[in-house]
């Protein structure tokens, strides 16, 4: 096979092989960055509050306020992760936009060739050549070269399908194509108008190459400011590979016989050749002495090409002239500096996967990052702090001891109230004013007085009861109740729970109507007494008279039953102590209710929710652990990673 089709084709393969493996194990290593977030979203939805747990407005509630803290937490973190996740994987993710490929970036002088060595591996000749290439196959298709950042006074112009070339400065961007298995960047110039910027670019991306090929200029290689720049890149250990360009010269047609060939115009005819042998030797060992000198023990190479005799090689399918190009050399050269493409993609493979082991550290935090809140770890610390303050509040949290406690001093202003109240209906209203009644009692004693008044002036005719509603003093222990009950959960629990009083106050029970009556008191006892009776007549003489119309009486002694009735007053006193005894018993039970409610709601189900929280975190914390320990066993020992250069 010719030297130029097989240089090329060696090429070629080489490449579509290293692009089927990079693009496994890109594949691979995005598996892996996707399951780390897939864990997390996973956790975060598990986390996310439920509908009680939101924090309505105006309501200060500790529990709600870490639970949607945190929450608020973890998915900013999420965000901020994958941030820094592309933030970090920055010009890899930029220069992999288009596949997977070796990255090789190309840098150096002004108008040393950059751009005409691109478009030709790009294809430019290739593709129309008289011979079968895998460009002309369409094994590399032709897609447009995008722009990856454009210096301060480069035009905003659309993609092009070719760099542009010319002997003036053309590129004022980086830009890069993509082939299969390669990513190739053309970079500005050093040394150009837009140096101070873009030659800062150059040097950006060159720190992410697989590879780095330099152009120099035959015509003046080895200028000072120029080789201090390509010194900075080689001392970084990126594999680099010197190039220098315009390796040929023109020639006189018959030059070598002195029989010279004129055009129309009487001038001489000449053509390209490449420069000597020896030329090309004294330039390449000139600049490879000089970069050796300050790059003191590290391996320099440099090769002689001539790019225009490659160009005009493929479009004559000329073998001699591409001989003399070169290009073979640059070619062999570039392929022999990368290793077996199995090498390469497990070395690009490593880093990614190396990345996705930082993203796992950076999420999962530890012990180190205290100062880290937004981490699994820091996460979880704020939730076992509120666990803990819950826990101890438990401890100090007694319903029965809290229920007497609330209780008692509301059944002593009821039974104050009360006696107020009893005082007044008995003197009458004339003795206390409504100054003196207890608050909100005056509806009451005018009821209570009304319902006195009334039985006092029936005497029994229209009954000897009245009913005077006691609701308005039921409600009042029921107000009393519930101040006492937010009082204390606000003393016990601090800003852990708090909850409005329309909800807080529930199933108090009312009061019915009293029933006011007379009280009275019933004595039975025997009184003996002696009575006249008409008796029958006895003997001759009783008779006679009785039958003349006399009559006869006589004396006897009877006990009889009497009833006596003592009126005792009104039964004001007992209904009183009744309703007493069932505000207690109302009290009791909604304070103890309440209680129990808000050591329930507050404490238990505060427990559960943080320490569900907890273990969504540490799940979430085990899964990429797991995940982990799975990336670490696709590294190599320590030390013993291969290098590619």
């Amino acid at each position: 096979m010719p030297t130029m089709q097989e240089s090329l084709r060696a090429f070629s393969d080489r490449l579509l092989a290293v692009s089927a493996n990079l693009e496994q194990q890109k594949n691979a290593v995005g598996r892996a960055e996707n399951e780390v977030f897939e864990i997390l979203e996973q956790a975060a939805a598990a986390f996310a509050p439920t509908a009680d747990e939101q924090s309505p407005a105006g309501e200060s509630n500790a529990l709600r306020e870490t639970v949607n803290r945190v929450f608020s937490d973890f998915t900013d973190g999420i965000r901020r992760w994958k941030q820094e996740m592309a933030e970090r994987s920055e010009v890899r993710n930029r220069l992999e936009d288009m596949g997977a490929g070796l990255i090789v970036v190309v840098f150096g002088r002004t108008n040393a060739g950059k751009s005409t060595l691109g478009n030709f591996l790009r294809g430019r000749q290739l593709r129309e050549a008289a011979f079968d290439n895998a460009w002309k196959r369409g094994d590399f298709p032709l897609g447009p070269i995008s722009v990856i950042e454009r210096g301060k006074d480069a035009e905003a112009t659309s993609d092009a399908t070719w760099f542009a070339e010319g002997s003036v400065e053309t590129t004022r961007e980086a830009q890069m194509f993509c082939l299969p298995g390669l990513l190739w960047l053309d970079t500005p110039g050093f040394g150009s108008v837009n140096d101070g910027t873009l030659g800062a670019l150059a040097r950006k991306y060159v720190k992410r190459a697989d590879l780095v090929v330099y152009l120099d200029d035959s015509d003046n290689p080895g200028l000072e400011n120029i080789t201090a720049r390509l010194v900075e890149v080689m001392s970084e250990g990126r594999c680099t590979l010197v190039a220098i360009n315009h390796s040929d010269r023109k020639r006189l047609v018959g030059e070598d016989s002195g029989d010279f060939v004129f055009d129309e115009k009487g001038m001489p005819q000449t053509f390209l050749a490449p420069k000597s042998p020896e030329d090309r030797a004294a330039q390449e060992d000139y600049l490879t002495g000089l970069l050796r000198r300050r790059l003191k023990g590290q391996s320099v190479d440099a090769v002689s090409i001539s790019m225009k005799l490659a160009c005009m090689a493929v479009e004559n399918n000329d073998e001699e002239q591409f001989r003399g190009s070169n290009v073979q050399a640059l070619l062999s050269r570039i392929l022999g500096l990368i290793p077996d493409n199995e090498a390469v993609t497990r070395l690009k493979y490593q880093e990614a996967v190396r990345n996705c082991m930082a993203l796992v550290d950076m999420v999962r935090g530890g012990a180190d990052a205290s100062g880290q809140g937004c981490t699994l770890a820091g996460l979880e610390r704020q939730l076992a702090a509120l666990e803990e303050r819950i826990r101890a509040t438990e401890a100090a949290f007694d319903v029965e001891n809290e229920t007497r406690a609330i209780v008692a001093p509301i059944l002593l202003c009821v039974r104050e109230q009360l006696h107020a109240l009893l005082q007044a209906a008995k003197d009458g209203p004339e003795s206390a004013g409504e100054e003196a009644l207890p608050p909100g009692a005056s509806g009451l004693f005018a009821g209570l007085t009304g319902a006195l008044a009334a039985l006092k002036a029936a005497d029994g005719k229209h009954g000897d009861e009245r009913r005077v509603d006691l609701a308005p003093l039921m409600e009042e222990a029921g107000r009393v109740a519930l101040r006492g009950v937010e009082d204390r959960a606000r003393q016990l629990l601090s800003d852990l729970w708090v909850q409005p009083a329309a909800e807080i106050r529930r199933n108090f029970p009312t009061a019915e109507a009293a029933v006011i009556r007379k009280k009275t008191e019933k004595h039975v006892y025997e009184v003996t007494e002696t009575e006249s009776y008409e008796r029958d007549p006895s003997g001759f003489f009783e008779h006679i008279g009785s039958f003349f119309g006399k009559r006869y009486y006589g004396r006897r002694q009877v006990t009889r039953q009497k009833e006596l009735i003592i009126d005792l007053g009104f039964n004001v006193e007992e209904v009183f102590a009744e309703q007493c005894r069932r505000i207690e018993a109302a009290c009791t039970d909604f304070v103890r209710q309440e209680m129990e409610l808000i050591r329930r709601e507050c404490l238990a189900r505060g427990m559960e929710a943080a320490r569900e929280r907890r273990a969504v975190l540490s799940e979430a914390g085990k899964r990429l652990e797991a995940l982990r320990r799975k990336l670490e066993r696709e590294l190599p020992p320590s030390g013993r990673e291969e290098q590619a250069c």
